[in-house]
């Protein structure tokens, strides 16, 4: 049926119909069974085949966008009457006749998808024979309380399985802050956008991070709901910070400083100090900065939170190496390098050695700039964590260009070219990134390239 229409509609084109459209591959031949006349046909009589119960699990499984595992299938599917094993004979059934397709994917679990015609048809039957908004909230409270679970693991030793099992249900994420917003599920909706924040920045969807914390700040909420928003309002300041929008960030910053304050929570005002003395060492005030992150670490100090104190040390570090006085900076650097140790954080010790040696080029210390580089490097890529690696690779290209390595610096600018062109980069990260190819252009006499570069790299910074 579809090959017949692929002489006039693309293949991409003929998708995305299907996906809405069940009657679009219809055939008017006679001479074919009527269950082939259209898609809706075959999958109907497919699905008249099932029993009862392979119905209902058919059925249920539209919610899931992007496809589940297993355990997600036994809390939101599976009926008070279904006996233990039931469950995994119903999905063999659904499998054998390809109602349901299985892929071994997130450490070799099998996850189960329909394929998206079939999700249609689904959908059409649980409207019609169920409870929709109780199969959806039961969905939503799940990957609720799933990216509750993964988010204080986020930053610690299990990261890497953490934000990866996050990345694998993505769609399924999306789904439910939609509609928990749609449906006024305030609650569930900031819950969920305080867990997967750092999985946004982790890879690159700074862009689409930024427009739902939006969306959840923007909402009319009651008091009841003012220290979930507070904790959003965090997680927008960590976005803004990644997208180099610190002045933004700062207004942001003062209000949660003082509504956590006024809420005499000391832990959240620790944090907040901390994002305030970040902000203004990006925006220049280094006096503020150091005021600010001073309280921070006093806090972090008399709480034993070391997370909170390697924070602190990088807030420091960046904010002397901004004010040309690499030398201090170097020193917290170490320091917060030594923390993130402790905590086996990964991204988190890829970071510091980046920064580390980052001002070590400026330094001079080339050799130790390129073992820190590198191996930090190498802790990012594992890490999948996009945006800092691009960083990282920023830096190792200004070290081959400040000892005249310029074929091995234009290569590096190459490809990060070729490998991120759609990721939603920092504002400081792209302009330097534009910079550094600029100044190459320059040297290799391509001087009107080189203007359009550094124009565009300028901009990046207003």
């Amino acid at each position: 049926l579809a090959a017949a229409r692929a002489k006039i509609f693309s293949p991409k084109a003929l998708l995305v119909r299907m996906d809405k459209h069940l009657d679009l591959l219809k055939s008017e031949n006679a001479e074919r069974p009527e269950r082939h006349y259209t898609i809706r046909h075959t999958i109907s009589w497919s699905y008249h085949l099932l029993s009862k119960k392979e119905q209902i699990l058919f059925n249920r499984l539209a919610v899931f966008s992007g496809g589940c595992y297993i355990e997600a299938i036994e809390a939101i599917c599976v009926q008070d009457d279904w006996e233990g094993m039931e469950i995994f004979d119903l999905i063999s059934a659904l499998v054998s006749k390809s109602l349901i397709t299985q892929k071994e994917e997130f450490q070799g679990e099998p996850r189960f998808y329909q394929l998206e015609t079939i999700r249609a048809f689904a959908q059409e039957k649980l409207r019609e024979q169920e409870d929709v908004e109780q199969i959806q909230y039961a969905h939503a409270e799940y990957f609720v309380e799933n990216a509750e679970e993964a988010e204080p693991n986020l930053t610690g030793s299990d990261q890497v399985f953490w934000l990866s099992m996050l990345e694998e249900d993505l769609d399924n994420y999306r789904e439910v802050l939609h509609w928990t917003i749609e449906r006024r599920k305030y609650e569930l909706a900031f819950r969920l956008g305080i867990g997967i924040w750092r999985l946004w920045i982790s890879r690159g969807m700074l862009r689409e991070g930024e427009l739902y914390a939006h969306k959840l700040l923007e909402l009319k909420v009651s008091d009841e709901f003012k220290h979930l928003r507070a904790k959003m309002i965090s997680a927008l300041i960590a976005t803004y910070f990644h997208t180099g929008s610190f002045a933004k960030a700062l207004t942001f910053c003062k209000e949660n400083l003082a509504y956590w304050e006024g809420e005499n929570q000391e832990k959240e005002i620790a944090q907040n100090l901390n994002h305030l003395g970040f902000a203004y060492f990006n925006l220049g005030e280094l006096q503020l900065g150091i005021q600010h992150t001073d309280r921070a670490m006093s806090l972090y100090r008399r709480f034993d939170d070391i997370r909170g104190q390697a924070v602190s040390f990088n807030n420091f570090g960046w904010g002397y190496f901004a004010v040309g006085r690499p030398k201090d900076a170097l020193i917290n650097f170490r320091e917060s390098l030594s923390l993130r140790k402790r905590l086996e954080d990964q991204r988190g010790i890829g970071f510091a050695l980046v920064n580390l040696g980052r001002t070590q080029v400026k330094l001079g210390l080339f050799q130790d700039a390129f073992e820190n580089l590198t191996e930090g490097l190498a802790m990012l890529k594992q890490n999948n964590n996009m945006v800092s690696y691009f960083w990282g690779n920023m830096q190792l290209a200004r070290l081959y260009y400040e000892q005249n390595e310029l074929e091995k610096c234009a290569e590096i600018l190459e490809l990060q070219r070729e490998d991120n062109p759609s990721l939603a980069l920092s504002k400081g990260i792209l302009g330097w990134f534009l910079i550094l190819r600029a100044v190459m252009a320059i040297n290799q006499g391509e001087n009107e390239k080189a203007d359009g570069l550094f124009e565009q790299g300028v901009q990046e910074f207003m």
